[in-house]
């Protein structure tokens, strides 16, 4: 047997004298050595090259993925002289497919939450499905929502237990690994050292890797073999409603999780408050509008969601079953592609997610004294270097006074009109963005030169899901919410935001600042065109 240099240190030994009289079966973990010795039996039959993944185990017993490839050597009269073998370690194309695999089941829950909560206005069936699925995604054994009162104490909206003995003292229905249940409820105030408390009163998450580094944990959590855990508050209109948290008995198991965990969080205060809103409904009329909203929600939404997850499945089940037989080029294909539905699924439910909070009044502005010129040109910079079919000018006032906005918002709604106007205008067009002062406020326009938008859809445009009818509206495609969130952010400033167009004629979308008394300069203006 002849190796080289890398095989010689891929098997974990620094002399090749080292391997001396073993075989490649030696380096094969115990469950993966009939696999491996059958593929070498196939490939010796039928004298074709063969390639399997195992699970090589070192001479330092440390376990890798490697796929090992194999060929059989002839001599001059065309008889078996022996075989060729290559092994390469796959640890990190394998941990890639794995993020990819537990991403897809992360979204895929994401899709299964905001599908339930859009399918009944029930408080406890949209809690108990929201647990479920939290639990699933995280791979939590315990998993809870803790609510918090309006007399501030506490109740267990919803919980679930996975391959652990219940924590309550309560028994169990039977045969069900959900619960409902309602504690005895204390004030928040009588739990000065539990984590609950610390989440309610910081309003931050809070995640513990390791219980044992930790002093103070919940003797019950340990007595159930609990080794880490995480907790996010669950906010609404500003005011935290509850908590929700997962547990397992491994340790690290949440370690980058907390955005996943935000996201479920919001979604379950958008249930919530739906469900509250719903039970108070005094009206029938409110009543019909909140399931009007719930319908029109599932029906915008339900397909372009599924339509990624779908993209998603079907990759990633056809790298599952048929990886031997796929060719490389063929496998970066297929995990470009579940990639690019990954990107467009998170970007449409991180729409749905800041949509929400902007409707609930949850949306946090980080406000600070802006220059928009600088805003501007970057924006400018940015989508040019994106879009080469198309000219751009800027026309700002000199000198331009700072405004209080927040800087991130204000860029995604530039972004934002800058694209549709991109999508929406043939190519060889001008694109213009325009800024001025104007008494107590700042204008700021972009203009395009596209098909234009009918009179009788012009005052429809900013609602949500809503999209123009015309065929060059359709191209753009998307479910209608840039511009409802445009509308939200550019409210949330105490501005305007309009559009103003005519069919063949190009359009205008313009959006104000309000600018406090005395800011405007008094200094002659001047123009600057670029």
């Amino acid at each position: 047997m002849r190796l080289n240099d890398a095989t010689t240190a891929l098997y974990g030994c620094r002399r090749k004298e080292e391997l001396t009289g073993r075989r490649i079966l030696d380096f094969v973990a115990e469950q993966d050595r009939d696999r491996v010795m059958d593929n070498m039996e196939r490939a010796y039959e039928q004298g074709r090259s063969s390639s399997i993944e195992y699970v090589l185990r070192t001479k330092t017993e440390k376990e890798i993925h490697a796929e090992l490839s194999t060929a059989l050597l002839r001599d001059k009269s065309g008889k078996p002289a022996g075989f060729i073998a290559v092994t390469k370690d796959i640890s990190e194309r394998k941990r890639a497919e794995d993020e990819i695999l537990q991403r897809t089941r992360e979204l895929s829950a994401l899709h299964q939450v905001l599908t339930s909560i859009t399918q009944t206005l029930d408080l406890d069936t949209v809690l108990s499905e929201i647990v479920s699925h939290v639990g699933a995604a995280l791979e939590s054994n315990y998993t809870s929502i803790v609510m918090v009162n309006e007399d501030g104490s506490l109740g267990i909206g919803s919980e679930e237990f996975v391959d652990i003995t219940p924590l309550s003292t309560k028994p169990r229905p039977k045969g069900s690994a959900r619960r409902i249940v309602d504690i005895t409820p204390s004030p928040i105030s009588a739990r000065p050292h539990g984590v609950t408390r610390h989440i309610v009163k910081s309003g931050e998450p809070v995640v513990i890797d390791d219980v044992d580094a930790v002093e103070g944990t919940n003797p019950i959590l340990l007595a159930a073999g609990i080794k880490s855990y995480a907790g996010v508050p669950i906010k609404a209109k500003k005011a935290i409603i509850g908590v929700l948290f997962v547990h397992s008995t491994r340790r690290n198991a949440f370690a980058g999780k907390v955005r996943l965990l935000v996201a479920f969080a919001d979604e379950a205060a958008i249930a919530i408050e739906n469900a509250r809103l719903y039970k108070d409904a005094s009206t029938v009329g409110a009543l019909r509008e909140a399931d009007r909203l719930k319908t029109e929600l599932l029906a915008n939404v339900s397909h372009d969601l599924r339509t990624p997850l779908t993209s998603i499945k079907g990759y990633t089940t056809t790298i599952l079953r048929h990886y031997d037989r796929l060719a490389d080029d063929e496998k970066r294909d297929f995990l470009r592609e579940i990639e690019v539905a990954s990107d467009r699924l998170t970007e449409l439910i991180e729409n749905l997610l800041q949509l929400s909070k902007l409707e609930a009044g949850g949306f946090h502005m980080q406000k600070e004294p802006v220059v928009m010129v600088s805003i501007l040109s970057n924006a400018i910079e940015d989508i040019e270097q994106k879009t080469k079919g198309h000219r751009f000018l800027s026309h700002y006032q000199e000198p331009l006074p700072l405004v209080d906005a927040d800087p991130r918002r204000i860029r995604q709604v530039l972004d934002n009109l800058l694209s549709n106007a991109v999508k929406y205008s043939p190519d060889d067009t001008e694109i213009s963005v325009e800024c001025q002062a104007a008494e107590r406020e700042l204008i700021v326009r972009v203009r395009d030169q596209g098909v234009g938008i009918s009179p009788e859809e012009l005052d429809k445009v900013f609602d949500r899901f809503y999209q123009a009818s015309s065929g060059a509206s359709q191209r753009g495609g998307g479910v209608g919410l840039g511009l409802a969130i445009c509308k939200g952010i550019i409210e949330a400033h105490g501005g305007r935001i309009w559009a103003e167009s005519a069919l063949g004629k190009g359009s205008t979308f313009a959006f104000t600042l309000p600018l406090e008394k005395g800011s405007i300069s008094d200094e002659t203006d001047d123009s600057r065109d670029q």
